[in-house]
């Protein structure tokens, strides 16, 4: 039996903060057991997406998803490989706050002693200062470097074939994912890949499911370039078509990426929300409504204000406004992303267009409102500050058909809408809860 005893340290799964003939990601038969001496909450997950899958029977989970994985201790990771009828073990043992697992079985403690020590080294790399600064006349050698060394040290190791070749496409991986983030941040200083052309993307097949759901850099490239390659079909069946046959997580993504699009008053919204039917059935009735909504608030449209209060609880009355523009944002404190859209929010705000009024309406301000009044009375939050009810707030984007938050509507002199959706560059999510 394997022993690995080791003091736990986080691990952070980077995409700076997220090829070879691959194996198809499929439903494996595997014999996992988690045992521990007291009550310490160990499972086991490839990410979130996928962990609902694992059939677990008392101690044991009986399938799973191939591939690298995470072994959960209370609050700790641990990675670990799982190949097909996998008799797999993971012993866990708390003293104080030091953790003892005995791995046994699929080569125990080996395989998993090498993933902590190649996350190790790799999240080093990553956490460099000023990384995506460097010139790649710099950068290019040292990923070569890395890749390389890792490359040798894994060629002289005893694993299995499937192990090194998920490895392999974990270092090719993680080196074209850099070197995309560098292209996008010379560009204009975020690591978005959305701006990015198709022909900047590598030679790689972005439809194996295996890996986009281990592999957490191959993921963020599948999801743009697969959504770049949809875009470019013009009629709806070949893009029917082409995201039904990528399969799996990857197709259930892309359809839900193309049903948000939709509601974002992207150029190709209707294609868009065709694309995201479900393959035998209609979209539900509240795709369906939200959507409709959507479409009635596009540009050209005239604008219902909605009605809200100051920070000394005085209702607006945006008749006073009449005459001029706004531009209005429209945000949640439930957003995770919060701090840096609102930086850029007053960015835009204090270049202060003539005849334009700049307000800010937090949808669920109320829920925190010392939070919300002390981003005004700081002066961390450009413009007129307003709120409304939390059912108010709940409404009012329901009215307007948004899922994602933080959106800027400009408004004319009329009334009317110009832009439903202006591009400020934000970070959009869709905020948690209601």
């Amino acid at each position: 039996m394997d022993i690995a005893k080791f003091k736990i340290v986080s691990f952070l799964i980077l995409l700076f903060i997220s090829a070879p003939i691959s194996w198809a990601q499929y439903d494996i038969p595997i014999y996992v057991t988690t045992t521990t001496t007291e009550n310490v909450p160990v499972r086991i997950v490839t990410n979130s997406l996928v962990d609902q899958v694992y059939e677990r029977v008392d101690s044991a989970y009986r399938s799973g998803f191939g591939g690298f994985n995470s072994l959960i201790v209370e609050n700790k990771i641990f990675p670990i490989h799982l190949e097909d009828f996998d008799d797999f073990n993971a012993a866990v043992f708390k003293n104080d706050s030091l953790i003892t697992v005995i791995y046994s079985g699929a080569q125990g403690a080996l395989k998993n002693e090498y993933l902590i020590t190649r996350n190790e080294v790799y999240t080093e790399f990553a956490n460099q200062k000023d990384l995506l600064k460097q010139p790649m006349a710099q950068l290019a050698p040292s990923m070569d470097s890395l890749t390389n060394v890792w490359m040798e040290k894994l060629k002289s190791m005893p694993f299995s074939e499937l192990f090194k070749e998920d490895e392999a496409m974990y270092y090719k991986s993680f080196q074209a994912y850099v070197k995309l983030a560098h292209q996008q941040y010379q560009m204009d200083q975020t690591t978005s890949l959305e701006d990015l052309e198709l022909q900047d993307f590598p030679d790689m097949d972005f439809s194996s499911n295996r890996y986009y759901t281990t592999i957490p850099q191959y993921k963020a490239m599948a999801q743009v370039y697969n959504f770049k390659k949809l875009l470019q079909l013009e009629k709806v069946r070949y893009g029917r078509r082409f995201v039904n046959d990528l399969d799996g997580f990857i197709t259930s993504d892309l359809k839900k990426k193309a049903f948000v699009q939709s509601t974002e008053h992207h150029p190709r919204a209707d294609f868009l929300y065709d694309i995201s039917k479900p393959l035998y059935n209609p979209h539900t009735s509240k795709e369906r409504r939200l959507y409709r909504k959507s479409k009635k608030t596009g540009k050209g449209s005239d604008f219902e204000y909605p009605e809200v209060q100051t920070v000394d609880g005085a209702s607006v009355n945006f008749n006073n406004f009449q005459g001029k523009k706004i531009q209005l944002l429209v945000y949640s404190f439930r957003d995770p992303f919060l701090r840096q859209n609102l930086t850029k929010w007053n960015k835009f705000a204090v270049q202060q267009e003539p005849d334009t009024y700049y307000v800010a309406y937090g949808v669920d301000a109320s829920l925190y409102e010392d939070t919300w009044k002390e981003l005004q009375f700081s002066s961390q939050l450009a413009g007129l500050n307003v709120k409304a009810s939390p059912k108010d707030g709940f409404e009012f984007r329901e009215d307007l058909g948004i899922l994602l938050l933080p959106r800027v509507i400009s408004i004319d002199a009329n009334g009317v809408i110009s832009n439903p959706n202006l591009d400020l560059d934000f970070e959009k999510s869709v905020p948690l809860g209601r």
